[in-house]
């Protein structure tokens, strides 16, 4: 837990991360014990902010895959959205997003979450389809980028888990400021009736 004392603002503090990284980056690549290569990549997503952070998309593609994607998604959370316009990592995302794996594929959603990646429009079709709930939520939480996904939200406010339709709300409220609506009004064309379902049940 290192990183959660090291502030970037501090010269000092920046170049012992950034030798950490280091160590960690090759400490992967030399590792053989899963368990121990496992910690390695939730540590690289704590603190990477350079090379560590391809090393973590490159581990997305092995049998670590699920804690890769998520310690990308923690990187996400702690050090802002760095890879949302990297194409490889995009690229490996839509497969994480397809993979068969359910855990694979939860944590590559949380990963485009809080990485914020941009995804096409066939992703967002699939979404209310999705069996895994905490996958669905995942997704649901970064459509409130995604303005011209109104009608998937919309979808969603149905969801049959109530996490997944209180989440489509929050994301109808946030997206309303980009959209020149208000929250209430925005609220009220998406699904008025709906809304007030969700929040009489909460």
């Amino acid at each position: 837990q290192l990183d959660s004392v090291l502030e970037a603002n501090v010269p000092e503090h920046m170049r012992l991360a950034t030798q950490i990284e280091d160590l960690l980056v090759r400490a992967v690549g030399d590792e053989k014990v899963q368990s121990v290569q496992r910690a390695e990549l939730r540590a690289l997503g704590r603190i990477s902010r350079g090379p560590g952070l391809q090393t973590l998309v490159q581990a997305t593609s092995g049998p670590l895959a699920a804690e890769a994607w998520t310690a990308i998604g923690v990187a996400g959370r702690r050090r802002g959205a760095t890879l949302a316009q990297d194409d490889r990592f995009l690229a490996l995302l839509l497969a994480g997003l397809r993979s068969d794996e359910e855990e694979v594929a939860r944590a590559a959603a949380y990963a485009a979450f809080r990485q914020e990646a941009w995804l096409p429009d066939g992703v967002w079709q699939n979404v209310p389809a999705v069996a895994d709930p905490q996958t669905r939520i995942h997704l649901t939480r970064l459509l409130a980028r995604y303005p011209d996904q109104i009608a998937v939200i919309q979808r969603l406010l149905r969801d049959p888990d109530p996490r997944v339709q209180v989440e489509a709300i929050r994301s109808t409220a946030l997206l309303a400021p980009s959209m020149g609506v208000a929250s209430a009004q925005l609220l009220s064309q998406v699904g008025d009736d709906i809304v007030e379902k969700i929040v009489d049940n909460t």
